[in-house]
């Protein structure tokens, strides 16, 4: 009976084991590279290689101390950021996928990240685990910026860049160069400097045999050592050098002239060997970023969304038509709020005045704590609101304000602010007013919340043009296409003088069809009237 039993139960697992094999979700594997084409430049949308090698372990190349003429120059070189100007243009966004390395998958948004001196982009990955589109961007936007910075002979190592907030990715070299995985939760300064590091001791581990040993030639020859570090192998003196060869051309660290010449002399064999190597400052560009911008080809949106911070159209210096706020009682309103939905709750009420059109209501969550304090937030936001043009913010009816990390949104003649994701992400891009001007496109012009723009005239508009303002009107042309391009448009008819004269003639050439539409809709700007 047991044994019955037994094997019935036995029996009944194996059942339940088949069984929840049908539920498994199948996942497609992921795309891979064609490794035979090594030369080949990183285009794909998504990198996959499971076998990447880790860095190999290098036999230190110690240094005798009784060969050197000198003790070690320095204690230590800390190289603090930045180090130059940035050759850095622009980032445009290429969606969301997975990313697989040898010891785990993770979703992450896919960035390409452009400079003036170097033909081919750096692809960018940063983890999803940081949130939404709006917050890997920050990131890939800090990280591309400094980058930007590094000389191109150290750049042109650097394919590809992954920022995680994992610990256990190793850098690691691939087919097309060095792979960077990073971590993001550190201070700035101490993240851009292990940053260097890394992107050194890739460089270093790029080298081939001849290159290796010219390197330990040079520091035979020159019989002096940097640090106590530099000494222990030729991977950490090549780390220092290159940091004090960089700082040398750098203005912002203050060498003495006769310093300069010790150190150059003291270094000569090494300096001249980086020299060869095309590790040199990164010089300014002398054409406009604009102009790089506008000059990228046509078919690549000029910007990866308008509300990154790269474009910015209205000023906190700009009049505005708010004249007043009216505090009204305490109410029950059905309002969105993103950390829970839509929700009916007791809320502070105010209703806001202007001189230009009709008035607002600024519905404020009780979790503000008390009413002046609510005041004041609604009061600063319809006062950035007056600022926008007579002819785009009429309409709008609500203000809904939380707390939170959530997303602005416009919807039917309605606005959301989420005041913490403001001061985290846009107040310190400086456009909030551009983003404000974003979200009431959404909720005065889409078509999709009844608004004034007839959607087959905008997509026919939309196909004339052939092309984008931005990734993110493209990723998403119904959703999107609006709002994105409402920026450019008030930036070209309303204020050209605030960017550079090949930016407003891109923007004419390549959304002549859109512009013209909304030409049509009379959204004219705000002017200035006492009440």
């Amino acid at each position: 009976m047991k044994k019955s039993m037994v094997l019935l139960l036995l029996f009944l697992t194996t059942m339940l084991l088949s069984a929840c094999d049908l539920f498994v979700i199948y996942e497609p594997p992921p795309p891979t590279y064609n490794h035979d084409d090594v030369t080949r430049r990183v285009t794909s949308r998504i990198p996959i290689d499971v076998n990447w090698p880790r860095f190999p372990t290098e036999t230190p190349f110690l240094m005798d101390r009784d060969a050197l003429v000198s003790e070690p120059l320095y204690h230590s070189v800390d190289i603090l950021m930045p180090l130059s100007e940035s050759a850095f243009i622009d980032v445009r966004y290429f969606g969301r996928d997975h990313l697989v390395t040898s010891n785990r998958r993770d979703f992450v948004d896919i960035f390409h990240a452009y400079y003036h001196d170097q033909d081919q982009p750096i692809e960018v990955f940063v983890s999803a685990q940081y949130g939404d589109y709006h917050t890997t961007l920050v990131i890939a936007l800090e990280y591309a910026e400094f980058i930007g910075q590094l000389p191109v002979g150290l750049r042109s190592y650097l394919n590809q860049v992954y920022v995680s907030q994992k610990r256990d990715h190793p850098a690691v070299m691939s087919n097309y160069g060095l792979y960077l995985p990073l971590h993001q939760p550190m201070a700035s300064s101490f993240r851009h400097n292990m940053l260097l590091d890394t992107i050194l001791k890739g460089v270093y581990f790029h080298l081939d045999q001849e290159s290796i040993d010219r390197w330990h030639s040079a520091m035979i020859s020159d019989r002096v050592v940097i640090t106590e570090a530099s000494m222990r192998s030729s991977l950490n003196d090549f780390q220092e050098s290159v940091k004090l060869f960089l700082a040398l051309e750098n203005s912002k660290y203050d060498f003495s002239d006769d310093e300069k010449i010790q150190v150059n002399l003291a270094l000569h064999h090494r300096f001249l060997l980086l020299n060869d190597m095309g590790i040199k400052a990164v010089e300014p560009s002398i054409i406009p970023i604009d102009e790089l911008r506008a000059a990228l080809p046509i078919d690549v949106p000029l910007y990866n969304a308008t509300n990154s911070g790269l474009l910015q159209v209205f000023s906190m210096d700009d009049p505005t038509s708010f004249v007043r706020l009216v505090r009204e009682p305490n109410a029950v309103r059905l309002v969105y709020d993103r950390r829970v939905g839509w929700v009916e709750q007791r809320s502070f009420v105010f209703v806001a005045y202007f001189n230009d059109i009709e008035p607002i209501e600024m519905i404020v969550n009780l979790e503000f704590d008390n009413w002046g304090l609510a005041y004041n937030i609604a009061a600063d936001y319809a006062s950035l609101f007056g600022r926008l043009p007579t002819g785009l913010k009429t309409g709008v009816e609500t203000f809904w304000i939380h707390q939170g990390m959530g997303q602005f949104g416009g919807y039917h003649r309605t606005l959301l602010i989420h005041i913490e994701y403001a001061d985290r992400f846009i107040n310190p891009r400086g456009n909030l007013i551009d983003v404000i001007a974003h979200e009431t496109a959404h909720a005065v012009l889409d078509w999709t919340y009844d608004g004034k723009i007839d959607k087959d005239a905008w997509l026919e508009a939309a196909e004339k043009d052939g092309t984008y303002i931005s990734q993110y009107a493209k990723s998403y042309p119904e959703r999107e296409d609006i709002a994105e391009t409402i920026v450019a448009y008030m930036l070209v008819r309303f204020y050209p003088e605030r960017t550079e004269p090949a930016v407003i003639s891109s923007f004419e050439r390549l959304l002549k069809h859109r512009f013209a539409l909304l030409d049509t809709l009379e959204l004219e700007p705000y002017q200035h009237k006492s009440e």
